[in-house]
C-alpha cells in the first residue's frame, strides 16, 4: 500500500511509470489489484477496438498480469498499461478496463469509449469490459479458434481436414456481418462442385451422403449403415469410428424450410430477368410481315429494276439434279478397273492395280 501511494503522483515525464489506481482487501478474501501505466501509454489512438488478456509469461510473485491494448492500421501494438491482480476473474478485468478509462480522463481530460472487444472466449473478460464500456461487437481471438480446429479435425481424413481448415481460415477475412450469407453461398457452390450423390429414404425421412472422398452412394449402402448402427457389431474401436463416420445422416423440418434464408433460392444464382408467359397468337414484332401484302408489293418473275439480263426467259429455272443422282455420279468416279486384268483398282494418291501390273 505504501509503495502504491508513493508512486501514485502523475509525473511530468511521459515515459515515467506511475500507479493511478489500486485496490486491496483482506475480508472476506484477500485481494489486491494494482494498475501501472505512463502518460505515453495511456494516449488514445482513436480506435474502437480493445484487445485484452491475462498472461503468466510476465508475472509478479507468480500472480497473473492483465494486459490491454489497441492496434493501428499498420498492425502496430499500442498497450495502455498492465494490472497486477491476485486472480483473473470478472472483477479483475473490470478493474483494469475502468482504470484505463479513468486514467485517460484524469490525465488528458477526455473521455474514451471502446465498443469492440477482441479476446479469447472467456466470459470474465466480456463481463469485465461491459462494466466500463458499451460493448457492441465481440470478436474471438483467432489463435484459440485454430487450436480448437486442430483438435476437432483429427478424426477425419487429411484431405477433408485441409479443406475445412482452409475454409474456416478464409472466414476471418470477413469484416462485415452482411458478408457471411454471401460466404455461405460460396461454400455451398464449392461443396456442390464435388458432385456427391445424395440419397433420400422415405422410411426414416433422412438424407444420406458420404463423409469421405467417396462420391457415389446407393440406397442399399444407406440401409446397411442403419443396420450397423442397430446391430453394433464392431470388432474394434477403429472399426466403430470408421463405420459411424463413413456416412452422414441429415434431417430438417420440411414444414419450415421455406422460411429459412438458406433455402431462399431468390438470393442464389444468376441475375436473369424472369418474364411472364407468352400470350397466344403471333407476337407484335412479327405481325407486319405476316399480313397480306398488296399486289404491287408482291415479288414478280421479272428481273430486278436496274439490272439487265441476257436470258431469253428469266422466269425459267434449271432443275437441280437429285441428291441420289449426284451420289451415284461420285461413286462412278471413285471406282476404276484395270484395263489388263479387269480387277478393281485401289485409290491412294494414285490408282493402283492389286496385281501390280504397273497400270495406273
Amino acid at each position: 500500500k505504501k509503495w502504491c501511494e508513493d508512486n501514485s503522483e502523475i509525473p511530468d515525464d511521459e515515459d515515467a511509470v506511475f500507479v493511478e489506481k489500486f485496490e486491496y482487501a483482506t475480508m472476506p478474501s484477500q485481494i489486491f489489484r494494482v494498475f501501472l501505466t505512463s502518460k505515453r501509454l495511456i494516449k488514445s489512438q482513436k480506435m474502437q477496438h480493445f484487445l485484452s488478456d491475462a498472461t503468466y509469461k510476465l508475472r509478479y510473485e507468480n500472480f497473473p498480469i492483465i494486459t490491454g491494448s489497441t492496434t493501428d492500421r499498420n498492425k502496430s501494438f499500442h498497450p495502455f498499461g498492465l494490472a497486477i491482480c491476485r486472480t483473473e476473474n470478472e472483477d479483475d478485468f473490470g478493474f483494469f478496463f475502468n482504470s484505463v478509462k479513468e486514467t485517460h480522463e484524469k490525465v488528458f481530460n477526455k473521455t474514451i469509449s471502446f465498443s469492440i472487444l477482441i479476446a479469447d472466449n472467456a466470459g470474465a473478460i466480456t463481463k469485465g469490459f461491459a462494466k466500463a464500456f458499451d460493448l457492441k461487437t465481440r470478436v474471438n481471438c483467432w489463435a484459440h479458434v485454430n487450436r480448437n480446429i486442430d483438435i476437432r479435425v483429427k478424426s477425419i481424413s487429411k484431405l477433408q481436414a485441409e479443406r475445412i481448415v482452409y475454409d474456416i481460415s478464409e472466414i476471418q477475412k470477413i469484416f462485415e456481418p452482411e458478408l457471411f450469407p454471401i460466404d455461405d453461398l460460396v461454400k455451398a457452390y464449392k461443396w456442390n462442385s464435388y458432385n456427391k450423390t445424395i440419397i433420400h429414404l422415405k422410411d426414416d425421412n433422412y438424407y444420406y451422403l458420404t463423409a469421405d472422398d467417396k462420391i457415389d452412394i446407393n440406397k442399399e449402402q444407406c440401409k446397411q449403415y442403419n443396420q450397423s448402427l442397430i446391430g453394433k457389431k464392431w470388432s474394434s474401436f477403429d472399426h466403430l469410428i470408421t463405420s459411424i463416420f463413413s456416412i452422414r445422416k441429415i434431417k430438417y423440418n420440411e414444414n419450415s424450410w421455406t422460411l429459412k434464408k438458406k433455402c431462399n433460392f431468390d438470393s442464389v444464382g444468376m441475375d436473369i430477368p424472369i418474364q411472364a408467359n407468352r400470350k397466344k397468337g403471333r407476337s407484335k414484332d412479327t405481325a407486319g410481315p405476316l399480313e397480306h401484302q398488296p399486289k404491287e408489293k408482291q415479288a414478280t418473275n421479272s428481273a430486278p429494276k436496274g439490272i439487265d439480263t441476257d436470258d431469253e426467259d428469266s422466269s425459267s429455272t434449271k432443275e437441280n439434279p437429285s441428291k441420289r443422282l449426284r451420289i451415284d455420279s461420285i461413286k462412278q468416279v471413285e471406282e476404276k478397273f484395270c484395263e489388263k486384268y479387269g480387277a478393281k483398282m485401289t485409290k491412294r494418291r494414285y490408282w493402283a492395280c492389286s496385281n501390280k501390273c504397273g497400270k495406273k
